[in-house]
């Protein structure tokens, strides 16, 4: 079987939909699959990266987080594939390869990760044009398979719920053979989040939710992993509630090095405030550690703590401090909260995920 992958970017560069596609795609090519990935680069370029073969397409300029390399369209007409998977938001991408899909009438399968959520206008045109229109009425009518990563996205999405006959849930994963307990000595009581310093991640409230935590819990700090465009203001944030002090910025950190703050953290925290954040694989990562994990009820999010963690209302900080004293002063609590994140994160391997894409390919081929 020849499978062709269509993913907004690949490999090196990190993120839920580039960590999809690659772990997914090594591991079909382990199982005697013939694996091309289609990305936007900087520039035209051909590799080969862990039996994938990988082209990567100019980007002429992005709306937002989404790339246009109009290069998709030739290229999809010049691969031979047997099945295509697009993973989807992908507006541009996903645009070109159904024109060229047209003249190759191959099918088609769809990995969806979220909702496009509409924070400029910019972005509201493209949402409105594309999931309205193309989405409904072109793609996923023409898809054989659509791939949720969790059965609450399907209820909550915009068009999901249209298509509910389609949907076949496929989760993300975590690396097992990477990220895993190790006992690592560090004074004080860690906090630690992970991404990108962005709107919908929720980090304002962590920190407005700091003050209350370190009455009960003096010796408590808050690692924060990552880059992004409001770094400066909830840093100017934590000087006004005057927590600065009790907060390690700590940048973009290396795979090794981000893998020791997992295995030295205490808990774990994702508060992000929109289903924009529609999994966070960041959890999986830090339960396959062995560390509890407090999150927000905002999307597959539910999914992934679901009898494993503790699932707060987004934007409260209170009930988000009230949960992470719980876990840091409550010993029994924290251990059965590991306990059951290690047995649930075995589900999420990427070598099950990846069987879970094959079946899907295998039936629509049939």
């Amino acid at each position: 079987m020849k499978a062709l992958i269509v993913s907004k970017y690949f490999y090196p560069i990190v993120g839920g939909v580039e960590s999809n596609a690659f772990y997914v795609a090594r591991e079909l090519v382990k199982r005697g699959i013939d694996v091309t990935v289609l990305a936007s680069g900087e520039k035209r370029s051909r590799e080969t990266i862990e039996g994938i073969k990988v082209v990567r397409l100019p980007t002429w300029l992005t709306i937002g987080p989404a790339p246009i390399s109009p290069g998709v369209f030739t290229e999809v007409l010049k691969q031979k594939f047997d099945i295509v998977n697009l993973h989807d938001p992908n507006p541009a991408q996903n645009f070109f390869a159904y024109l060229a899909l047209i003249f190759k009438r191959r099918p088609i399968v769809v990995t969806y990760h979220s909702d496009i959520v509409p924070y400029s206008l910019s972005i509201k045109i493209m949402k409105s044009l594309y999931v309205h229109i193309f989405q409904r009425y072109f793609l996923f009518r023409k898809a054989k398979t659509i791939m949720p990563t969790s059965p609450q996205y399907i209820e909550i999405s915009d068009i999901l719920h249209h298509f509910k006959h389609k949907c076949s849930i496929v989760p993300n994963g975590v690396d097992l053979s990477v990220f895993k307990p190790k006992d690592i000595k560090h004074s004080g009581k860690r906090i630690l989040f992970v991404g990108r310093l962005i709107y919908y991640k929720g980090l304002q409230y962590m920190i407005k939710a700091m003050p209350e935590i370190l009455e009960k819990v003096s010796d408590a700090k808050l690692v924060i992993v990552g880059e992004g465009p409001l770094k400066d203001d909830w840093k100017a944030l934590a000087k006004r509630l005057k927590v600065d002090d009790k907060i390690e910025w700590k940048g973009r950190l290396s795979d090794a090095e981000m893998l020791k703050e997992y295995q030295k953290c205490d808990v774990f925290v994702l508060p992000s405030i929109y289903k924009t954040e529609a999994f966070g694989i960041v959890l999986l990562e830090a339960m396959a550690c062995g560390k509890p994990c407090v999150g927000t009820n905002v999307s597959g999010t539910e999914f992934v703590l679901e009898d494993s963690g503790i699932a707060v209302d987004p934007e409260d900080e209170e009930q988000l401090s009230t949960a992470i004293v719980r876990v840091l002063t409550d010993k029994t609590l924290a251990s059965e909260m590991s306990r059951k994140g290690l047995v649930k994160v075995k589900d999420f391997d990427w070598k099950k995920v990846a069987v879970k894409v094959l079946n899907v390919y295998k039936g629509a081929l049939k």
